[in-house]
């Protein structure tokens, strides 16, 4: 994400912002003896377990459809609920079979909202390693639980600056503190760009969103990715990684056997995907495991990314040599993914929030259509695609929000906007 250098060259193109948000935008585990340490495969559930019907209960209502009509999504009328007031909010998650939500501040806390309550003590603190008083795009980046809800893992930029990945122990609710054990730990020489969003897709893998890390030179210009290392595959920067956290072999995680460069030589195994500039939010449509990615641009678009389950594994989405849809620097990858969406620095926006593919209940209009946002505007959008084409969308759906960071969803697909000064807001109906 931007940073206040590369504020300076945006000065036409959105308005002033406070310099820390916007430089912040833009940028052993312990295990039972007689259970397998996978953070992956479960034993299959009974019938009561799993949420299956039995004979004696009620039937569920049917799915929404999988896109909204346009005229009922033109008719959706929304307002937001703010349900907590906390500084630093970046990033909000639930743990599997939990109705609560947990809420990441950049300061090092990660508070639970339970009950439409802010419960008053962290349930982690680790203030004491984030380098949140360092300038840039630092602190606690991001937080996810595991789907069987038995680890809890931070990604976090420590004082020197290096992004660290960490896993803990979760036990009913509380974690085990003396469990921590590191499964990542990346040494970066940039401020900006940092990305670090975590999240487990439906795969069961954990999912690290990673930066280009453009370098500064002397302090005063940014620049776009200059040794191209978002489209190099031998390090991490500008990438999508995928691991198993499980340990293999006297490392910290495993390489998923189906990454598209797990076996091939010269190449970093954990990467999925290439070609980012600063991947700040994605997510997986809960209903079709369709993967968005919001990627931050450089000086004049924007990019939301649209990737069906059903394409071959990998991809490359084209930084540096490509800024959305237009050249950059140096030819066009031939196999580059072409954006689903993207928009221009007009209108005061310059730095895009990805977000969710709606799937609650509660907004009749917006089954199946993509929300997302603008940092420097904090408006909230929509659009609908189909096979990788937009159908419709609504520039404004009536929701601003100052210093929006991310969004969330809850057990029940619901959504949350997440702002970095405000705190957290449900995403709700004008009239329920």
């Amino acid at each position: 994400m931007a940073d206040p250098t590369e504020a300076k060259h945006r000065r036409w193109l959105c308005p002033p912002v406070n310099a820390l948000l916007l430089a912040l935008v833009l940028v052993a585990a312990c295990t039972s003896d007689d259970t397998p340490d996978d953070r992956r495969a479960t034993a299959t559930p009974s019938a009561q377990e799993s949420g299956e019907p039995t004979p004696s209960d009620p039937p569920e209502a049917p799915l929404p459809a999988i896109r909204p009509g346009e005229r009922e999504f033109d008719a959706v009328d929304l307002r937001l609920v703010q349900i907590a007031k906390l500084s630093h909010a970046l990033a909000l998650t639930t743990a599997p079979g939990e109705d609560a939500l947990y809420v990441a501040q950049r300061s090092g806390l990660i508070r639970v909202i339970r009950d439409g309550q802010v419960e008053k003590e962290p349930v982690l603190d680790i203030s004491d390693r984030v380098g949140f008083d360092t300038p840039g795009a630092n602190g606690l980046l991001s937080i996810a639980f595991d789907p069987q809800g038995r680890h809890l893992y931070v990604s976090y930029s420590d004082s020197k600056g290096d992004s660290h990945l960490d896993e803990y122990r979760w036990d009913q609710g509380q974690v085990v503190l003396e469990s921590r054990r590191e499964l990542f730990s990346i040494k970066l020489t940039t401020i900006a760009h940092r990305g670090g969003h975590i999240l487990f897709g439906p795969d069961g893998y954990l999912w690290f969103g990673m930066g280009d890390g453009s370098l500064l030179e002397g302090g005063e210009k940014v620049q776009g990715d200059p040794k191209g290392q978002a489209q190099t595959l031998d390090n991490w920067n500008g990438k999508m990684l995928r691991l198993d956290p499980n340990p293999s072999e006297g490392h910290p995680y495993s390489i998923p056997q189906d990454n598209p460069y797990a076996d091939r030589k010269g190449t970093r195994p954990e990467i999925y995907l290439s070609g980012m500039r600063n991947p700040w939010r994605f997510s997986f449509d809960r209903r079709t495991d369709d993967l968005w990615i919001g990627d931050v641009g450089q000086y004049i678009l924007e990019e939301i990314d649209f990737l069906p389950k059903a394409r071959p594994a990998g991809g490359n989405l084209g930084w540096n040599r490509l800024e959305g849809t237009l050249e950059f620097q140096g030819s066009p990858p031939p196999d580059a993914i072409s954006p689903l969406h993207v928009y221009n620095h007009n209108d005061g926006r310059c730095v895009v929030v990805g977000g969710y593919t709606y799937r609650g209940r509660l907004i009749e209009g917006l089954h199946g259509a993509y929300l997302y946002g603008d940092f420097c505007d904090g408006r909230i959008r929509a659009l609908v695609q189909k096979k990788g084409r937009v159908l419709y969308e609504r520039e404004d759906l009536g929701l601003q929000v100052d210093g929006l960071i991310a969004f969330g969803e809850d057990s029940e697909g619901e959504l949350y906007a997440v702002s970095l000064s405000k705190g957290v807001f449900r995403i709700a109906p004008r009239r329920p």
